[in-house]
Order: structure tokens, then sequence, then C-alpha cells
């Protein structure tokens, strides 16, 4: 037999007992998502919800056919998924924060991030927006100076504020609450004195706040005879 026929036919061989062992070795393709049948399993709301799923699943609204609970089925008629509120999410149950969460990030809109009831989820959609500075706050003018302190807290840096808003914009609530924050009497001293004594007594307790107060009033004693300290004392004590 000439050789190349041979080489030809061993050829032909190996080509064939490779196909066999690929097509052998190759998974069958699994069902992805959900089935008729496993929705068949379900109880009646459950079923319902899961025909609803399907449905959307599949873009298939002959599904929607099995669907016994009025608003799901008119839901699903209405190809629900499709639209951009929140809407489905709601109706199977599922998914909503993470829903909600996307919508706020893309439209900016931090003033409703407290809709959100997952407590991590709803931090990151502030830690998102505010990151963005208060470019963020012209987009959501409205709200701006509650935005633009916001964002100050955010940045730890109450400075954003006056700059925004000129040197007569006060900035004291935002000192305040950066010493609450960081439970840290430093961030009082950018303040002028009759906020400063608030803003230090609001981190002391009552013990602490009597040795605070002590330490205040002696301070004063070159201005204020002792009378009028013990004054001051007892008010420092009762602004505590």
């Amino acid at each position: 037999m000439n050789k190349k026929i041979i080489h030809l036919i061993v050829l032909l061989i190996i080509v064939i007992t490779s196909s066999f062992f690929v097509f052998r070795s190759s998974p069958k393709k699994e069902l992805v998502g959900l089935t008729e049948k496993e929705c068949n399993k379900l109880d009646s709301f459950g079923k319902n919800v899961c025909f609803l799923k399907l449905a959307k699943q599949e873009n298939d609204l002959s599904y929607c056919e099995e669907i016994k609970d009025h608003n799901l089925y008119y839901g699903c008629k209405d190809k629900i998924w499709e639209k951009d509120d929140c809407s489905y999410e709601k109706m199977v149950g599922e998914g909503i924060d993470e829903c909600k969460f996307n919508k706020i990030i893309q439209e900016e809109n931090v003033f409703i991030c407290y809709t959100i009831k997952n407590e991590e989820l709803e931090q990151e959609c502030y830690n998102q927006l505010y990151s963005r500075g208060i470019e963020l706050c012209k987009v959501n003018g409205y709200y701006m100076e509650y935005c633009v302190n916001e964002i100050a807290l955010y940045f730890n840096n109450c400075s954003i504020i006056k700059a925004t808003f000129g040197l007569n914009k006060s900035d004291a609530s935002c000192y305040f609450d950066l010493a609450r924050k960081f439970n840290d009497t430093s961030f009082c001293n950018n303040l002028r004195e009759d906020n400063y004594n608030k803003c230090v007594l609001q981190l002391f307790s009552k013990r602490e706040a009597n040795d605070f107060c002590q330490i205040y009033v002696n301070n004063l004693s070159q201005r204020f005879n002792k009378s009028t300290r013990r004054i001051l004392f007892d008010d420092c004590i009762d602004n505590k």
C-alpha cells in the first residue's frame, strides 16, 4: 500500500478518535435560572412570583397566564421589569435596596439615601456621593446648604463652607458636629467663646463637667470676682 495512503488513513483515525473524546468530555449545556417545573412546586404566592421571574428571565409573556394574583399578573403583562423605578424588585420582594442604591448613585440624589434599609448600603450610598465633592451639591441645588455641610463633615474640613458661601457664612454647626464625631475638643477651638463653651461641654459627662467647669472658671479668676465666678460655674454646669 502506498505510504501516502497509509499516512492519510492514520491521520483520519487520529482525527476521528480525538473528535469522539472531545464530544464525550464536553459538558451538557446546563439550564440557567428558574424552570417551570420549579415554579409549580411552590405555594400559591411563591408560584405567582416565580412565574413573574420566569417571564422576565425568558422574556416570554405566556408565563403570565400562570399567575393568579391580580397585581402580579398585570405587572407581568406590562413587563414591569423594564421600568426604571425598582417596581419589579418591590413586586418580587428582592433586591430592593440594591436597585435603590444604583438608581440613587445614577441620579446623584443623595437626599434619598435614607430610604435604603440596609445600613451598610445606605452608608455606602452617602460615601460614594459625598466623595464627589461640592459639584454634587450643585446638582441638588434646593438642598445646597445642607449638602455642603455634609460634604464638609465627610472630608472633616469645615473651611469648605466659607469657601463655598463666603466668609460671612457660619460654620459653627460643622465644628460642633466634628467635635461629636471624633469626641475631640480641639475642633471647638475654631469657635467663638460662647460657642466654644457649649462645644466642649457637649463632650463631657456630668462628672467630667464639674472638673471642666472648675478649670474654666479658675481661668477667669483675674477677670471676675469670687461671687461672679460661682455664678459662672453654676451656669456652666446647668448648660451641660
